[in-house]
C-alpha cells in the first residue's frame, strides 16, 4: 500500500466513510480541510497587520465545525466536475508538500502516524 491508500485506510477505519457516498464523503473531507486549515491558519501571525483573509477564514473553520456534525446538510451533495476537483486536490497538496519541507516535516509519514493514532478514537 501507498501512504495515500493508508491513511485512507485508516480514516475509513475510524468510521468515517460509514453511511456516506463518495460525493458525501469527498465534500465533507473539503469541509474538514477547510477547519484544519483554520487551526494551521491561527498558528502564524503578523501582529502589524490584520489580515481580512485569516479573519474570514477563521469564522469558515467555526462554521464547519458545526455543519461537519449536521448529516441533513450533505444530503444533497454531489461533484460537479470530478476533473477540475482533482487538479484542485493536487494543487493543494502541492502547497502542503510545499510548506511541511520548509518546516523539516515528513507530512507524509506525519499522516500516516496521525491517522494511525486516531483510528481508536472513532468518530468524533
Amino acid at each position: 500500500m501507498n501512504a495515500q491508500e493508508i491513511v485512507a485506510a485508516n480514516v475509513a477505519a475510524r468510521g468515517y466513510r460509514d453511511g456516506w457516498t463518495v460525493e458525501q464523503f469527498v465534500a465533507r473531507q473539503l469541509a474538514k480541510l477547510t477547519e484544519e486549515l483554520a487551526e494551521a491558519t491561527a498558528c502564524v501571525s503578523d501582529p502589524g497587520w490584520r489580515h481580512l483573509w485569516r479573519d474570514m477564514l477563521f469564522e469558515a473553520g467555526a462554521y464547519v465545525r458545526e455543519d461537519f456534525d449536521r448529516p441533513m446538510l450533505w444530503d444533497t451533495i454531489t461533484v460537479r466536475d470530478p476533473g477540475t476537483l482533482r487538479a484542485e486536490l493536487a494543487d493543494m497538496q502541492v502547497v502542503i508538500f510545499a510548506a511541511a519541507e520548509a518546516l523539516g516535516l515528513d507530512v507524509v509519514q506525519a499522516a500516516i502516524d496521525k491517522s494511525a493514532a486516531d483510528v481508536v478514537r472513532g468518530v468524533r
